[in-house]
């Protein structure tokens, strides 16, 4: 199955080149990665560039222009450029082991989305990485280490247990904790529900609002502990200035019934062409 991996960034090209550093180390091949740019300066191109030249992965740079923090647009570009069935949404600054992408593959399921976990890092080891990112291990002993010295918070998101296990599903109805730091979704499920709403600008709530209205259509959440986690980068909190309007628009759709985002796909202009080749539906019902 073709991925296309979108890694949102901002002006962090030294942790975004952690996150290409570890993408290129997958143990699965058929996927593509897609950075979709919020607006960086120069040297986030570069990088991409540098990359580029010898990953065995196709890269795409989608970007907008910067006009403050617009992840929902941006990712919802990406979307509209990606071409794998299945789509994996990763954050900028957390970082990866080598069997990520297939672990995803194998959690994927017709009729749901699934939501992994993510470790901490704390702010002076994710120095060290963002200085070294070659020296990065999948080696247990190394990790349990480092809980041990507090560089992650936690050691037990990365045991494994089995992908088929039946309390996956016990919580599908649950939106809570589902990040599009480490979230994978079947691409024809994104147009079913219209993308991520771009009327959520700045910090916080544009992801709940996309699973709440993917479990409305039928597109029920499956759990990822335990099996995919994500190494997250320490750095400064984001501005949250449009937190408490971004907590009105989820607040409404939490009293609403709606399933098509507000403000989605259909709001670019290559989403009518794309539609059409594609001949997905977004037929869901938009009460």
């Amino acid at each position: 199955m073709k991925v296309s991996v979108i890694v949102s960034t901002y002006n962090r090209p030294k942790a975004l080149n952690v996150v290409l550093h570890t993408l290129t180390l997958q143990n699965y091949n058929n996927f593509e990665i897609i950075i979709a740019d919020d607006g960086s300066l120069s040297e986030t191109q570069q990088l991409i560039d540098s990359f580029s030249k010898h990953s065995h992965q196709p890269i795409k740079h989608v970007f907008q222009e910067d006009k403050g923090f617009r992840a929902a647009r941006i990712r919802n570009k990406a979307i509209l450029q990606s071409k794998g069935e299945y789509i994996i949404f990763l954050d900028g600054d957390c970082f990866v082991r080598h069997d990520f992408i297939k672990k995803h593959i194998k959690l994927a399921e017709k009729n749901y989305f699934v939501s992994g976990n993510r470790i901490l890092c704390n702010k002076k080891f994710s120095a060290q990485i963002l200085s070294q990112p070659t020296n990065l291990t999948d080696n247990y002993s190394y990790w349990f280490k480092k809980c041990i010295v507090r560089d992650i918070n936690r050691f037990a998101s990365l045991l494994t247990l089995p992908s088929f296990a039946g309390w996956r599903k016990w919580s599908k109805h649950r939106w809570e904790g589902a990040k599009t730091c480490n979230l994978g979704v079947f691409r024809e499920d994104l147009y079913r529900v219209n993308g991520l709403d771009e009327r959520f600008i700045g910090w916080g709530y544009e992801d709940s609002d996309l699973v709440i209205r993917l479990i409305r259509a039928n597109i029920f959440h499956k759990n990822g502990r335990f099996y995919l986690p994500v190494f997250h980068l320490w750095h400064t909190l984001n501005d949250r200035q449009n937190q408490d309007q971004n907590k009105q628009y989820l607040q409404q759709v939490l009293e609403a019934k709606y399933v098509l985002a507000k403000k989605g796909l259909s709001s670019h202009r290559s989403f009518k062409k794309l539609y059409v080749e594609t001949r997905y539906s977004t037929s869901a019902p938009n009460k």
